[in-house]
């Protein structure tokens, strides 16, 4: 199943139209699974190859976008980018037999399609984390 994703806006200030905020693109998110048939009438714990012994599922994030935005007005908007067209996948399988003595109950593998860099000045990085720590205190209210 393939989903465009929302974009999600982090203000700095919710009160303030024109104040700083945060820009994530969730890009494109990608849903698959892969179940294996479960036959009550096989003993799964006496597998020594795990060839058809996991459910998998798999979430993959594609053109993942991280962005600084400073915003003068509504019409005028400097964007810096922080994190720039990225893909993250999450792959998870589920052993059919939990309590395998050789095999893991749960495997998690998280891929990332290259090494994320930023290069962030003073100026940008108290942007960035004034926004962050504003919005951790609006949750806790």
């Amino acid at each position: 199943m393939k989903i465009n994703a929302p974009v999600l806006i982090i203000p700095e200030n919710t009160f303030i139209p024109n104040s700083n905020y945060i820009s994530l693109n969730v890009g494109k998110i990608i849903l698959n699974t892969t179940l294996q048939e479960y036959d009550q009438d096989i003993n799964y714990s006496e597998y020594t190859d795990d060839q058809g012994l996991y459910d998998e599922y798999m979430i993959a994030l594609q053109g993942m976008c991280l962005s600084l935005c400073n915003a003068q007005n509504s019409k005028n908007v400097t964007e810096t980018a922080l994190i720039d067209d990225i893909s993250i996948t999450l792959k998870v399988q589920s052993c059919l037999s939990p309590k395998h003595e050789i095999f893991p109950t749960i495997r998690v593998n998280i891929e990332i399609e290259r090494k994320i860099e930023m290069e962030l000045n003073l100026m940008m990085m108290k942007k960035f984390f004034s926004i962050t720590d504003q919005t951790c205190i609006q949750m806790e209210r």
